[in-house]
Formats: structure tokens, C-alpha cells, sequence
């Protein structure tokens, strides 16, 4: 939230029996609020934040894989989506959409195609501490 109460993001998603599947993440460009509004806290790094928490719900919940979708809406998105799960410690996991047949209930479950990522929770928990531990 920013200082006036509104959202800046948020993440949507599900849990399977041994994973935490990011479904969906938006977050609010600041250009309208000032620097202050939001501590010096860059877009970037309120996504960061948002898939951090996740990974935190993932070990609540006993699960240490996490998933997300890279989605295919446009080249330039997808390029940004996968180096960002990369910079969070996914790996590739596959090409959702490159079997018309197989990939039905994957693309119904995600709601389109694009690059299956999964990494470890703990692994982006402990990689990414530091960041979060402004004094």
C-alpha cells in the first residue's frame, strides 16, 4: 500500500500438494508518487517483494517449489518475465504451448502460453534476504 491506502501490486495464485504456483502479478508504476511515498523502493523491487512473500507462504504452507508462468503476451514482456524469475533463482522448466494437445490443461490453468519457470523457495528466500533488511 502506498501512503494513501492504495495498492501497488499484487500476486494471485494456488497451491498443489508440493508447490506454490504464481498465477498472476501486477504491480502500479509510482510515476505519480513521490519517492517518499514508497521509502526509495523501486517497480522492480515491489515485485520482488510481492514473489518473496510468496516464497515466505510457500514455507508456511510445507511446499519449497514455486512456480511461475513467463506469459507470451508480447516478445518484449516475456524477455522481461523470464530474466526477472531468473534473477530470482528459477530455472526453465518448459514451453507451455508448444504442444497443442498436451498443453490443454496447463493453458487453462495459467490462461495462456509462454515459459513454465520453477525454483526453491528457500533458495530465493536466502538469496534475496540482504535486500530486504534495510536498516
Amino acid at each position: 500500500m502506498d501512503l494513501k491506502g492504495n495498492p501497488v501490486g499484487y500476486i494471485s495464485g494456488w497451491v498443489s500438494p508440493d508447490t506454490m504456483l504464481g498465477d498472476r502479478m501486477e504491480v502500479r508504476k509510482y510515476t505519480r508518487w513521490s519517492k517518499s511515498d514508497m521509502n526509495d523502493i523501486n517497480d522492480s523491487e515491489v515485485g520482488l517483494l510481492m514473489a518473496y512473500a510468496t516464497c515466505m507462504l510457500a514455507q508456511d504452507n510445507g511446499r519449497n517449489k514455486v512456480q511461475f508462468l513467463a506469459i507470451f503476451d508480447s516478445e518484449l514482456q516475456h524477455k522481461s518475465l523470464v530474466r526477472y524469475y531468473r534473477f530470482m533463482g528459477c530455472k526453465k522448466v518448459r514451453v507451455v504451448g508448444e504442444d497443442q494437445i498436451a498443453d490443454i490443461p496447463l493453458r487453462l490453468l495459467y490462461g495462456g502460453v509462454g515459459t513454465l519457470m520453477e525454483g526453491e523457495a528457500s533458495t530465493s528466500l536466502r538469496r534475496w534476504a540482504r535486500r530486504f533488511r534495510r536498516t
